[in-house]
């Protein structure tokens, strides 16, 4: 069940589910034996298919979270931290990363940056997980990755709700102004006319993307008003390499994600 609800409230706190859907455990047991691709065509089957049946609701205790060292991902850090201690509720949050390609260096980033969180807010967060498939697979460092960590992590009830931080792509009419920027757009899911929702849920697993109703530049507005734009100079979205960059120190100011953060808060 998708919805498109905002997810956030006052002041940038987020709504956290006290309780999620899951299958009981007999269910989940035997579901969980098959590869993932069977596990999707068995949920529209009998008896996974009858909720009422085949389902409970479990108490949300772990938060995962995809920290990729990029400013999206460490103001939903940020803020969930805050949201947890100024509301006083019981969760722990789980940032997990993966290195990367061409990114191999995000995962120092999102350490960094989850040790400041910690150190700004008086607040541990769990271990800081990071995965390391084989750099010279892109599909497996990009996407495969992340499916078969989450699969993993929601199976073994290691987490019992993901957030993400992504957002969506700047207006289509922005991007026009910049030729080589639009040429560079490639994905599509993220567009401002795209299905965008805000959170996910089955039996088996729970995402929430508090600000896929926004784009960058909401991202912008969060970091200035609640006064963390040191916080946002300490992330890196930038592709670039390493002749480019100084060494992955600044941004390459010509890649697609260089262009985002310039064109939201007026420097890479």
């Amino acid at each position: 069940m998708n919805t498109y609800e905002q997810e956030w409230y006052d002041n940038y706190y987020l709504r956290i589910p006290k309780r999620v859907i899951r299958y009981k455990e007999e269910y989940a047991k035997s579901l969980y034996q098959h590869p993932p691709d069977e596990i999707l065509r068995q949920i529209k089957l009998p008896p996974y298919n009858n909720w009422d049946e085949a389902c409970e609701e479990i108490d949300v205790e772990t938060i995962g979270v995809w920290a990729s060292g990029g400013a999206d991902s460490t103001i939903l850090l940020y803020n969930l931290a805050r949201t947890v201690i100024d509301k006083g509720h019981p969760y722990k949050i789980q940032p997990m990363s993966v290195r990367r390609s061409p990114r191999n260096w995000n995962w120092m980033y999102a350490a960094n940056v989850i040790e400041e969180i910690e150190n700004r807010l008086n607040y541990q967060f769990e271990p800081h997980e990071t995965y390391w498939p084989a750099i010279e697979d892109e599909h497996q460092t990009n996407i495969q990755e992340f499916l078969d960590k989450d699969h993993e992590n929601f199976s073994k009830n290691k987490i019992q709700v993901l957030f993400s931080g992504i957002t969506a792509a700047p207006p289509l009419s922005e991007m026009e102004k910049k030729p080589e920027w639009l040429a560079q757009h490639t994905e599509p899911t993220r567009d401002e006319n795209a299905e965008r929702p805000t959170k996910m849920c089955t039996p088996m697993r729970t995402y929430i993307n508090p600000y896929f109703g926004g784009d960058k530049s909401f991202i912008a507005k969060m970091y200035k008003d609640l006064g963390c734009m040191d916080l946002f100079r300490m992330t890196r979205s930038c592709e670039g390499h390493i002749d480019d960059t100084d060494n992955y120190t600044k941004g390459c100011e010509k890649c697609w994600w260089c262009w985002e953060r310039e064109w939201a808060f007026g420097e890479y």
